[in-house]
């Protein structure tokens, strides 16, 4: 057997593919990228500098017992659920038609979570959130849910001892129930909700416009005054998508075609309304993210950012 020999006027050496994978560049356009940097990946997750194929799922749920069906067990919304009760341990809590399921690292099996009253379905466009050490369900139509985040499964039957229970139609003090709304956020000690566009306002009974409804400090469902009510489209066809806290007592309220800032959140007797912008609007509230002093959303030319900034005056 010959061998051809090696030396300067040999062909040169071909290597296949490129360079090697050098890293991610999400700023440019892939046709703009360096050879050796990732234009195109499916399946794939970035674990520091390396790359790996993403895994599959995993039923992280095994003991709570759940046939899906489309409408019945399928999940809903899902929330997070920090237990301050209980050496402050993160819940992850699905909602299904019945019940909720709730699971985190410790409890492997999931638990469920009963509801007394009523059910969970789409058209209620259902969100999770926590005001203190509870957690509420938002049910469009439907009042809200709460449960008093107690873990305890005393028979080991796979259901927490306590329950999802429906807060009352009446106001819990002097005031006005909190709406049977689908949205509502926690911030400063208060609810703060979008009314519903087909329900009366509590205190005013307009109906036909986005309203962002606060709570009485510490009291989910009491609306003490007008005060409280804020009007964030009248004179425009708009309507709320979205509100995420700003600062130390403001929020931002997103619009589909318009920003409204709220200030004074701790006492609405001297809170004010500001229209920001209408040049922009948030297509989808879950798009709504925070990361230091900028506020991301997706609008309908992309991802903008609210960044604050100074007063000229």
């Amino acid at each position: 057997m010959s061998y051809r020999t090696y030396g300067p006027l040999d062909d040169p050496i071909r290597t296949e593919g490129d360079q090697g994978f050098l890293g991610v560049d999400t700023y440019l356009e892939p046709e703009m990228l360096k050879p050796g940097f990732c234009q195109a990946a499916h399946n794939m997750r970035m674990n520091g500098d390396l790359a790996s194929v993403r895994k599959g799922l995993d039923f992280l749920a095994g003991s709570v017992t759940l046939t899906y069906s489309a409408g019945d067990e399928q999940v809903f919304a899902v929330g997070l659920y920090s237990d301050p009760d209980d050496d402050n341990k993160n819940w992850l809590v699905a909602v299904t038609k019945s019940a909720a399921v709730i699971w985190n690292k410790s409890t492997p099996d999931g638990l469920l979570v009963a509801y007394t009253a009523g059910t969970v379905t789409t058209a209620q466009k259902a969100t999770v959130v926590q005001a203190n050490n509870k957690v509420y369900i938002m049910r469009l139509g439907q009042r809200p849910l709460a449960w008093d985040g107690n873990t305890t499964d005393t028979d080991g039957n796979g259901t927490v001892d306590s329950a999802f229970t429906a807060i009352s139609a009446s106001a819990s003090g002097s005031g006005d129930p909190f709406p049977s709304t689908d949205y509502a956020i926690w911030f400063r000690n208060r609810m703060i909700g979008i009314q519903p566009p087909t329900v009366a306002t509590p205190t005013t009974a307009k109906t036909g416009s986005s309203i962002v409804v606060m709570s009485d400090l510490l009291d989910v469902n009491n609306i003490v005054s007008s005060e409280s009510e804020f009007y964030v489209n009248f004179g425009s066809a708009d309507h709320c998508v979205g509100i995420i806290g700003y600062q130390d007592s403001q929020i931002f309220v997103f619009n589909r075609r318009s920003i409204h800032l709220i200030s004074n959140v701790h006492a609405t007797s001297i809170s004010e309304h500001y229209e920001l912008t209408r040049e922009f609007g948030c297509v989808a509230r879950r798009t709504i993210a925070q990361s230091g002093s900028q506020t991301y959303f997706l609008s309908d030319k992309g991802v903008y950012i609210v960044s604050p900034g100074l007063d000229p005056a």
